[in-house]
């Protein structure tokens, strides 16, 4: 079974912890022997990407000169019951993949049984929730120009080599939020900061970028993979999913704010409104709302279990 020592080795876990998570990115080189040479080689991406019926156009992305490619482009249409459905085209993807596109494949994480176990350890000893994704690119291309992401960002890279730059910028705290998109995606020079490292990885590499950290990928080689397990932990905003069962318990949560157009509205709106600031607090701090989130943290975190026919 797979851990975090495993993956982070020869850097060891409290060495990880004490230096690394959360605040500095970490490039562990290739062994001698590869630890995880069955975690995507081309012919098993070939026969995941055959499985048409697994994909979206939501899963199943494609970018090409750092736009993204309009499904239209790759995907055949069907109609389900009345309603439009968009798989990939095997024939319209390679013709994009010709032209350059790179490919993303997203919440791969349950696919393979090594990919659970990754995701697994992760989500075991960093306490987080994990999902994968997988980046498809061919030499010369560069899918992404820098930028940041919203989590923590484990990249194994599979195969051919790519470049990989890392800036000393870094976004505050970003999350999945239209406030942080050009922060993530475009940042200004000054945001994005000064180059602080540059180096190929190579199939059996593994690389820690921590959340907010700028950096960007270049490919190689005639062709390059690398699956990224993004790592969200919890933030304080995550209390508003636990809060708000709570507080709809709570008559005064459901009562009529005071009317504006009442001439003493003003004033009992303000008296309504911290009186409620004073009991959200009270529930905030309260042992049930701590647990709720804990239990909220916990779920999110919850490992993947395999199945295992014909047992009952």
């Amino acid at each position: 079974m797979t851990n975090l020592a495993d993956i982070i080795a020869p850097i060891s876990e409290d060495e990880f912890f004490r230096d690394y998570f959360g605040e500095r990115f970490l490039h562990i080189p290739a062994a001698a022997t590869h630890k995880f040479p069955n975690l995507m080689p081309w012919p098993q991406l070939n026969a995941i990407m055959s499985q048409t019926a697994l994909w979206t156009r939501e899963t199943f992305l494609m970018t090409l000169n750092k736009e993204q490619v309009h499904p239209n482009q790759y995907c055949r249409v069907r109609d389900l019951r009345g309603e439009k459905a968009f798989t990939p085209d095997p024939a319209r993807v390679m013709e994009m993949v010709k032209r350059g596109a790179t490919l993303n494949l997203l919440y791969i994480d349950s696919l393979t049984p090594e990919l659970r176990g990754i995701a697994n350890a992760l989500r075991e000893a960093l306490g987080m929730y994990c999902q994968a994704n997988l980046y498809c690119s061919w030499m010369g291309v560069q899918a992404f120009q820098a930028h940041c992401d919203p989590h923590d960002a484990w990249v194994f890279h599979t195969e051919g080599e790519k470049r990989w730059r890392i800036y000393n910028g870094r976004a505050e705290n970003p999350i999945r939020h239209d406030m942080f998109d050009r922060l993530m995606t475009q940042p200004k020079p000054e945001e994005r900061g000064d180059l602080v490292a540059d180096f190929v990885m190579k199939p059996g590499d593994i690389l820690y970028i921590p959340r907010g950290l700028y950096h960007e990928a270049l490919a190689l080689t005639p062709g390059t993979v690398h699956v990224t397990f993004g790592c969200f932990g919890t933030v304080g905003l995550d209390l508003l999913n636990v809060l708000w069962p709570m507080l709809v318990r709570d008559k005064e949560f459901r009562t009529f704010l005071p009317r504006l157009t009442d001439p003493k509205g003003e004033q009992a709106w303000a008296k309504r409104l911290k009186d409620l600031g004073q009991k959200i607090a009270a529930v905030v701090g309260s042992t049930d709302a701590q647990e709720a989130l804990k239990a909220f943290a916990k779920d999110r975190a919850k490992t993947t279990s395999d199945y295992d026919l014909p047992k009952r």
